[in-house]
């Protein structure tokens, strides 16, 4: 708790700029305007800007650390944890349940915050109308018992109170407050309940009272016994909803039983909710992650260790939403039930809004950046248009791409795509003197997420070049990265044989295959146990997987271990890519095992 709300006193001013920004939302500055008047309002500020600000920003911190208390005193508040930490360690059938307690504990909350806000207005001038001094006691702070039951249960009451002072507190009105545009006879009727209750007793501020400890207020300023069940109790209230339409200011009826709108929509509110729970899971970033060589307890460290931990919490919640969306589909296709579906739904508009923003987010999909991109301009156009031709095996017209872009006068980083391209391009062609050449190198950088394989590629092309002591100093620096990815391991010992075999180490040879065939058995060991168990399949680097079999079986067969280098080429069985197929009948280390393969040959080409 102390972590997620440490320094959330910032200047509000500036935060709910940026976060209702006019570049993306003209009515943002509106709404900015008005949450702070209604901040003022709550905090009864008066006087210069500087002492406005921090009684402004002591009753934002307060609606934070609320939101903060919901959602930390959650019971499934550490599944969330282990969702931004690794997603793959929940069940599926969890997943409902955390979108579901997300929306509750978090998004819905700050809704009713922002509403109740944007009420503060409106609900002064409603109790100006009551004849008598009456104090606002929000709903948070108000508890209800609950009806026929044997013993008191207390849920919440109330969205608001309007309160008397002095020697015997007393209940002047009922404030209901919705966030979205409820039929006023409903919200009468659901003051009814209220009153109801409170004729059995009441917490306030985390003060329990009898029914005889308080009086109802009336209209006419005289005061009933709450205990009174006889009495025929009138309390004055207040329905407060959304309009059809955005106002420019609140609106409220006449009467002692009144209605009032807020001047932003259910849509508009949403917006906002969701702006403000992206900014709240940022937080998170401190609590779920450490930078690395700063351990602390409970947190792992981070995958963005370049960016703010706050900037973490984003990229990690983000990420997180995306594959809850995968798993979700899947699971639809085992479990499709409306619980299902809602969560399928909700996880989109988290995951759309968080990304490009409400406006355009939906629940019936994902929404891809390139939807809502400009035309790239024309060298981006084309390295993506090679870089389409070199996964679909098209090399030449990969090649043809390439060298085109490179007299549009490409910068800096568009050259180093262009290079990777063309090196990688030139290794699935099984031109590997070429490949070593134009192929770029790692970036050596912590933030780059393939450094590791890029390194390792060095390290291959090395090999197969015959720069034996270079290959064996990369492929050392690439293991002292430690990266843990499934698959990599399995890539790494590819390399090793390379090595071996090129240098007639026979023994090194076998370790290094009977390594990867052990790591190999690990994978699928892994994948079975958690389907068994209801959860995601680990990350695999099944592409690297396979280029690691590749290197295997190419140096068993330089070695003269046929049955072995066979054995790893059949092991590519179900996810090889186009290219495969062409580089084993290419690559002349492989010629001795051809005949021995047709079938998985014609099966691969096909």
């Amino acid at each position: 708790m102390n972590a997620l709300t440490a320094g959330i006193d910032e200047n509000v001013r500036r935060l709910l700029h940026d976060l209702f920004s006019p570049a993306r939302w003209p009515r943002g500055k509106t709404l900015a305007r008005m949450l702070l008047e209604g901040l003022d309002d709550v905090a009864g500020a008066t006087g210069d800007e500087s002492s406005r600000a921090v009684s402004r920003a002591e009753q934002f911190a307060a609606m934070g650390r609320r939101v903060a208390r919901d959602f930390e005193s959650h019971p499934l508040r550490n599944q969330f944890i282990q969702l931004l930490q690794d997603e793959r360690e929940l069940l599926d059938e969890q997943l409902p349940g955390l979108v579901g307690y997300l929306y509750s504990s978090v998004v819905n909350n700050f809704k009713g915050e922002i509403a109740e806000i944007l009420a503060r207005p409106g609900i002064r001038r409603f109790g100006d109308r009551l004849g008598v001094p009456v104090t606002f006691v929000s709903g948070w702070d108000v508890a209800e018992p609950q009806l026929k039951l044997h013993r008191v249960v207390w849920a919440k009451g109330a969205d608001g109170l309007l309160v008397t002072g002095g020697a015997r507190l007393g209940i002047a009105a009922v404030i209901e407050i919705k966030s979205y545009r409820e039929n006023p006879e409903k919200m009468a009727g659901q003051v009814r309940k209220h009153v109801a209750r409170l004729r059995r007793g009441l917490r306030i501020a985390g003060r329990e009272l009898a029914s005889s400890d308080y009086d109802f207020v009336l209209p006419d300023g005289s005061r009933v016994a709450a205990a009174d069940a006889s009495a025929d109790v009138e309390v004055a209230s207040l329905r407060i909803r959304t309009p059809s339409a955005p106002l420019m200011k609140a609106t409220i009826s006449d009467g002692l039983a009144a209605v009032a709108e807020i001047p932003f929509t259910k849509a508009e509110l949403s917006k906002a909710a969701f702006a403000m729970t992206e900014w709240f899971l940022a937080r998170l970033g401190p609590v779920v992650f450490h930078l690395p060589g700063d351990p602390h307890p409970g947190a792992v460290v981070t995958r963005w260790p370049d960016d703010s931990l706050e900037h973490v919490g984003r990229w990690a919640t983000r990420e997180a939403f995306f594959h809850m969306s995968t798993r979700l589909e899947y699971y639809k296709h085992r479990a499709d039930s409306p619980r299902t579906r809602r969560a399928l739904s909700g996880t989109y508009w988290l995951y759309n809004a968080m990304s490009f923003g409400y406006e355009h987010a939906r629940g019936d999909r994902m929404v891809w950046a390139e939807e809502l991109m400009p035309p790239p301009p024309e060298v981006e156009a084309g390295i993506e248009a090679a870089r389409d031709h070199f996964r679909k095996g098209s090399f030449d017209e990969a090649r043809a791409t390439l060298a085109e872009m490179r007299t549009k006068s490409p910068n800096a980083d568009q050259l180093r795509n262009i290079a990777w391209l063309e090196g990688m391009t030139a290794y699935r062609d099984v031109q590997f003197e070429k490949a070593q050449r134009s192929f770029p190198g790692a970036s050596g950088q912590r933030s780059d997420i393939w450094n590791h394989r890029d390194l390792l590629m060095e390290a291959r092309l090395a090999a197969r070049t015959g720069r034996l002591d270079e290959a064996t100093a990369k492929l050392e620096r690439t293991l002292a990265l430690g990266a843990s990815i499934l698959g990599f391991a399995g890539e790494c010992e590819g390399v090793r044989a390379l090595v071996c075999s090129a240098l007639g180490d026979r023994e090194g040879l076998a370790r290094a295959s009977a390594a990867a065939k052990a790591h190999r058995v690990e994978i699928t060991r892994r994948i079975d146990e958690r389907r068994a168990a209801g959860r995601a399949d680990p990350e695999v680097e099944w592409q690297g997987l396979d280029m690691g079999k590749l290197d295997l079986a190419s140096a068993a067969a330089a070695a003269g271990d046929e049955d072995d280098a066979e054995w790893w080429i059949r092991s590519m069985a179900s996810r090889t890519d186009s290219w495969i197929a062409r580089y084993v009948e290419r690559d002349p280390l492989l010629a001795p095992i051809l005949p021995r393969i047709p079938d998985w040959l014609a099966a691969h080409k096909s």
